[in-house]
């Protein structure tokens, strides 16, 4: 059984692409997106983490570690086929 977060659909060369959502920030440092949730009301939910929010980004280059407890968190659309 699909959650609300795993939509599929056929794109425009006729293969199937599946679309999850992800509540993520980017990084302070470089702007890479660090996901760390998946948000499973397909977009619609407002995620308010309840503690601090430590995260070391996975962009080989930088790695800086922050904490992003009360910044402006992101929705990401992540397709897949």
């Amino acid at each position: 059984m699909r959650g609300d977060s795993e939509t599929s659909y056929q794109d425009n060369g006729g293969a199937m692409a599946t679309v999850k959502w992800f509540d993520g920030v980017e990084c302070a440092e470089c702007g890479f997106p660090l996901l760390f949730h998946e948000d499973t009301s397909g977009g619609r939910s407002l995620f308010s983490p309840a503690a601090p929010l430590v995260i070391r980004c996975t962009n080989p280059a930088c790695r800086r570690e922050q904490d992003y407890y009360g910044r402006t968190h992101k929705k990401f659309r992540v397709e897949r086929q």
